[in-house]
């Protein structure tokens, strides 16, 4: 049996290994994950182990004493500064996961049900009702959310999980609003992703856009499923788009759909997706290169992978946060498919087979002159749009309803052709009638505001501005002015600290109090309801780290190597 440490560890790193910084997170534990991140512990024999069970027993030793739970041992933090909290705070949203509540229900009785059902998981009398002993008052258990909360904030992340609206979802809003797709949901899922595929309506070779736009098309019998995919709220949309895309990557089209005994399955992602990796131009040849540039598998933990190309071996070697340094050149068409080394489940790496891509700036080095799909881009932000040549009539109709502007285009070859220096200038899409459907949903904003952050003196792979050179801000939006908030969540045990909260104009520059090392999170608003989030760290001069340079050049000069300002002898002279 693995202990409750090593479970709140193992659970920890499944959710933000592999993660970009400012991903968004979702504690979404269910029993195949459970079964997952269960599979990676080190058993002389995993093949009979019940990992669902055993992540049970475990919460239960630490958090449970005859018929109460206490939660006093778990409101620390392990020895390398993992909050303990996190593998209680995953039985509780087990618990969600498992309600079977129909959806007709009333709000009381999915309350009630809820507790019945963390009552069952965490091995208490399910007779009784309402919150077992030690979880009360109500709202006991939310300093633990806040400690993932800062936690996830002080690494670079967006956190997810809310207090909700009113007495009845105050605080069961936690752990439900981290429950997304059903284990019904995503058989539902890989079975119409299956006979697509088979009828010719799917290919194997999707990225994740364009799996969500598929999926959202789609008519299901289920009322969840059909209101979670269509979700508006911008802090689940992207997480649910890539849910969807998960059982998508997970499937095995060479096997027949996997049906247990138990029907709790495994689903594990069998393929990498890559994005395109544009350098700068040659400013002598004017030659335009796209690179494969390769995405890190989620929830991955370190280990050897290598791409198979031509009989030769090609290492992945990771380049930052969510993604492998980039390979080699290909052709902007996709639709490729290579075979993956180093992994059990991992067997192929796809270049998805895309009509266009969008790609922007380098969000680490902006100055670089270097795109690719890291994100899409926020509002007022330019990109470049690398499309075929078909899509030439729509572009001109978006630039002459206004749009969508572009500085200037250029050829790539007879089929593709970049739009460089695009922006989505207008948010009234909605009396298009496009040619083509899938550029026109790709690009059509699904946000009302993006924050950004320029200047200053950023730390290069810390994630944060150095103490006394903060950013300047811009509140990039279609209306005129919002509410802007900037929290103080630097410390865990303390109440957020609003230093601003007021109406501010958008679309124009401003400067940022002075603010102490630390982690803040700035919100904005718009008629009170929450339009966009971000991470701001400040960084103290005692946290800088310097790192050696991953690749040292040198320059051979007879008896001495000239290395930046090393000089070292060679041989005795």
């Amino acid at each position: 049996m693995a202990s409750y440490d090593e479970w709140n560890k193992a659970i920890v790193e499944y959710f933000v290994s592999g993660l970009s910084s400012g991903a968004t997170v979702y504690l979404s534990v269910d029993e195949e994950t459970l079964m997952h991140i269960g599979s990676r512990f080190e058993q002389s024999e995993t093949s009979d182990v019940d990992w669902v069970e055993d992540f049970i027993e475990a919460v239960r030793s630490e958090c449970v004493i005859g018929n109460q739970v206490y939660l006093e041992e778990i409101s620390d933090y392990q020895s390398d500064k993992i909050p303990r909290c996190v593998a209680f705070l995953a039985a509780m949203v087990l618990a969600a996961h498992q309600m079977v509540a129909e959806e007709t229900k009333e709000i009381v009785i999915a309350q009630i049900n809820y507790f019945t059902r963390l009552r069952q998981v965490l091995g208490l009398s399910p007779e009784k009702g309402g919150r077992p002993d030690g979880l009360l008052p109500a709202g006991i258990e939310e300093p633990l959310w806040k400690t993932w909360e800062w936690w996830l904030i002080r690494n670079g992340w967006l956190p997810s999980a809310e207090r909700g609206e009113g007495v009845t979802y105050a605080y069961i809003n936690y752990p439900l609003s981290q429950a997304l797709l059903r284990k019904g949901d995503k058989e539902t899922l890989e079975r119409l992703f299956r006979e697509r595929e088979n009828l010719g309506a799917l290919s194997r070779v999707w990225d994740r856009d364009i799996v969500g736009l598929w999926v959202r098309r789609q008519q299901f019998n289920s009322k969840y499923l059909t209101e979670l995919i269509q979700e508006s709220d911008f802090r689940r949309h992207e997480v649910i788009t890539n849910a969807l895309h998960d059982v998508y990557i997970s499937i095995d089209w060479e096997q027949e759909m996997l049906e247990t005994q138990s029907g709790v399955r495994s689903i594990v992602q069998r393929r990498l997706t890559a994005q395109l990796y544009r350098e700068e131009e040659d400013f002598i040849t004017g030659n335009i290169n796209y690179y494969l540039y390769p995405q890190q598998p989620k929830h991955f933990s370190d280990g050897a992978l290598e791409v198979i190309r031509n009989g030769r071996t090609h290492p992945l070697n990771k380049d930052r946060p969510g993604w492998f340094r980039p390979l080699w050149s290909e052709n902007p068409a996709g639709g490729l498919s290579y075979e993956v080394k180093g992994h059990p489940q991992i067997k192929e790496l796809i270049l998805p087979e895309r009509q266009f891509w969008i790609l922007v700036r380098d969000p680490e080095d902006e100055m670089s002159g270097v795109f690719a799909g890291w994100k899409h881009p926020g509002l007022g932000e330019t990109f470049l749009l690398l499309c075929r040549k078909d899509y030439a009539e729509q572009m001109e109709l978006f630039r002459q309803e206004d749009l969508l502007r572009w500085h200037h285009d250029f050829s790539i070859n007879d089929e593709w052709v970049e739009y460089r220096e695009c922006m989505i200038v207008s948010p009234s899409w909605e009396g298009i009638i496009p040619q083509y459907q899938d550029l026109y949903n790709a690009l059509k904003p699904t946000i009302s505001a993006t924050i950004s952050l320029r200047g200053g003196l950023r730390v290069p792979n810390q994630g944060g501005w150095l103490e006394g050179y903060p950013p300047e801000m811009t509140i990039i939006a279609f209306d005129d002015n919002v509410e802007l908030k900037l929290l103080d969540k630097s410390d865990p045990d303390t109440p957020d600290t609003a230093i601003m909260d007021q109406t501010v104009d958008t679309n124009k520059p401003m400067g940022l109090p002075v603010l102490d090392p630390g982690n803040y999170l700035l919100e904005v608003h718009n008629l009170g309801k929450p339009i966009t989030q971000r991470v701001l760290q400040v960084l103290s001069w005692d946290s800088l780290d310097c790192k050696k340079p991953e690749q040292p050049f040198s320059i051979d000069a007879g008896v001495f190597t000239l290395q930046g300002a090393i000089i070292r002898v060679n041989e005795e002279v």
